[in-house]
């Protein structure tokens, strides 16, 4: 490990303290996680369709498990009629189709 610098404090020397085994092999994937995915997280909710998730969110199932992402960006479904759920193959697009109108009530 490095020498710390003459001019250096105690309060210095914990970063350096530090050792690679301090680090779990969830907290290295959490970082490659963050790094690939970049540091923050948005949520779009897009009219009529997904709500678009892009960040290093993780994203559990209803019993807590993860789900794997493929993607950096990852459509959730809305409207409930998705194949894939919780994500979203676009079966919104079906409906207003077929309804005829872009998720207003038909007169």
């Amino acid at each position: 490990m490095a020498a710390l610098p003459d001019d250096s404090t105690d309060e210095d020397s914990t970063v350096e303290d530090a050792t690679v085994e301090d680090f779990t092999a969830e907290d290295a994937a959490a970082a490659e996680r963050a790094a690939l995915l970049g540091p923050e997280v948005t949520i779009t909710v897009c009219p009529d369709g997904p709500l678009l998730v892009r960040g290093p969110a993780e994203l559990l199932d209803g019993d807590g498990n993860a789900l794997t992402r493929n993607r950096e960006t990852v459509a959730l479904c809305r409207c409930g009629r998705s194949g894939i759920a919780p994500f979203c193959d676009s079966t919104h697009k079906k409906r207003r189709a077929t309804t005829g109108s872009a998720g207003g009530s038909a007169s």
